[in-house]
């Protein structure tokens, strides 16, 4: 039997005896078999006759293809209506098909992520009537947190941008020996009756600081000549050596208490003004700028009451340097940039990729490292501990040179570990590169599309905003009298004084 039908305007004939097969179908449910033997009658469908085609042709040909020109999302909804299952489709399609709704999944995903995290992280809101400090508060956490685009904000981020920077320059800049200078006589002093030296008294006597303000940092810049101080002093019954003690400079104690002073302040205000303390407490950021700051606040309690720590670099030194992780308070600062959600969703979402990676590392390290130790000398490679970090060394091909092998079979199997690094990293690391450039993209679009409809949106405000005015403004000819009644004849809406 023949068939006709007519979808949206496009007219299809076929024959009918290949649904026979199709019981299931949409198209077998328009043409059962037996109902239009003879009858010419022409079904209309008001479906894509483009889309219609390809199954037409699947039903022909039993292989289903998805048009170029088409958008998967609407060839899926055109299989669905037409009850063709997707499976069926053929591979050179297929790869398309569902890669396309394999990234289309993950960016929806991405962005609902996105928008919950928006969602957790909400600006407090600013309330008007009687609660002040509500108000008060939710507008100083808008402007601290950087959840408002307000230019009070961003001159507040760049402070805080600013301020890591100076408290990282200064924690590493005072460690540089052409930085630091020699202790003064005051400093010398004060550290021998710190530690109950028995000759600090004869050295208060030789060099007369009998007015030694001990702590005072003007100190520092009184005693110009510490420079040109001998660290003998010649006693009548014996020599005595003082200690050579480096102090950093004084510019950078002012800088730390500057730095310390403002994050301080930072964290009170964010504990004050924050909508959810608890969640705000739970964040590992938080933790870290506490961290810091305790760090900074212990030395300084220690060396305090413990004044020769104040010239030891001891682990109270470490306690102090404890605000180089204050740099980790950057992820606070571009927490809202683009690329930085897309990255921390790509880390989340490629664990298990990153996972393999180190399965097949540690794999690699402890074959390498257990052959290279039985192959090199014992003065060479003492232990597999040691040998397993000459072979992460040379896995990753940093390669410092301070383990090296010495034999033939060392050599390489060194040449082969070398090689091998370079195929792993190169084969596995662009599964979470690619997952990430897909997203990044995405993300671009997604921005480009927002401000290309918000613009439509303000041009369409704006022309039926002059629409209204040209409605409204009344259609004046003739001279200055006509001008006048068609003004007063006019309505206004809303209006009820008469002119």
């Amino acid at each position: 039997m023949r068939c006709k039908i007519n979808v949206s305007g496009t007219l299809f004939e076929f024959d009918g005896k290949m649904l026979e097969n199709f019981s299931q179908h949409t198209l077998t449910d328009l043409f059962p078999p037996g109902e239009f033997v003879g009858n010419q009658e022409e079904v209309f469908v008001g479906r894509s006759a483009e889309t219609f085609a390809a199954i037409l042709g699947y039903y022909q040909t039993g292989e289903l293809h998805m048009p170029t020109t088409v958008c998967p999302q609407a060839f899926r909804q055109e299989l669905e209506f037409w009850k063709v299952p997707a499976e069926d489709m053929q591979t050179c399609c297929s790869y398309r098909y569902y890669g396309f709704f394999d990234e289309f999944e993950t960016h929806q995903d991405f962005k609902m992520a996105s928008q919950n995290e928006d969602r957790k992280h909400q600006s407090l809101p600013v309330v008007s009537g009687n609660s002040k400090l509500r108000n008060l508060r939710g507008r100083v956490w808008n402007v601290i947190d950087n959840r408002t685009q307000t230019w009070a904000s961003k001159v507040y981020l760049a402070i805080v941008f600013l301020m890591i920077l100076l408290c990282i320059l200064v924690t590493a800049l005072s460690t540089e020996p052409s930085l630091q200078r020699k202790a003064t006589k005051c400093e010398r002093l004060e550290y021998l009756l710190a530690i109950e030296h028995k000759d600090a008294t004869i050295a208060r006597e030789y060099f007369n600081l009998t007015e030694c303000s001990f702590g005072n940092v003007l100190d520092y810049w009184e005693d110009e000549d510490y420079e040109e101080l001998d660290n003998e002093i010649q006693n009548p019954t014996r020599n005595i050596t003082l200690p050579n003690l480096i102090r950093r400079m004084a510019v950078f104690d002012i800088l730390e208490y500057f730095t310390t002073a403002f994050f301080t302040l930072d964290l009170i205000m964010r504990l004050l003004t924050c909508p959810n303390i608890a969640q705000y407490c739970t964040n590992i950021l938080t933790w870290i700028d506490i961290i810091s700051l305790a760090g900074f606040y212990i030395h300084l309690a220690i060396t305090f009451s413990l004044k020769e720590h104040i010239y030891n670099d001891g682990w109270i030194k470490a306690v102090n340097y404890l605000q180089v992780f204050r740099i980790l308070r950057l992820f606070r600062v571009v927490k809202n940039v683009r690329a930085s959600r897309v990255l921390k969703y790509s880390l989340r979402q490629n664990v298990r990729d990153l996972g393999l990676l180190a399965i097949f590392l540690l794999i690699a390290v402890s074959v390498s490292s257990s052959l290279i130790y039985f192959m090199e000398p014992r003065e060479r490679i003492d232990s597999i501990p040691s040998a397993a970090y000459w072979a992460v060394i040379t896995l990753t091909t940093v390669g410092y040179g301070d383990v090296t092998p010495v034999t033939g079979a060392g050599r390489v199997l060194a040449s082969i570990l070398a090689i091998c690094g370079v195929l792993l990293l190169s084969i596995t690391l662009p599964m979470f590169v690619n997952n990430f450039l897909t997203l990044y993209q995405y993300t671009n679009l997604d921005e480009y599309i927002d401000n290309k409809r918000l613009a439509s949106r303000k041009m369409k405000g704006a022309v039926t905003a002059v629409a209204v005015i040209n409605f409204l403004e009344p259609k004046l000819s003739g001279d200055h009298d006509i001008k006048m009644n068609a003004f007063a004849n006019s309505t206004i809406p809303g209006s009820t004084s008469e002119y």
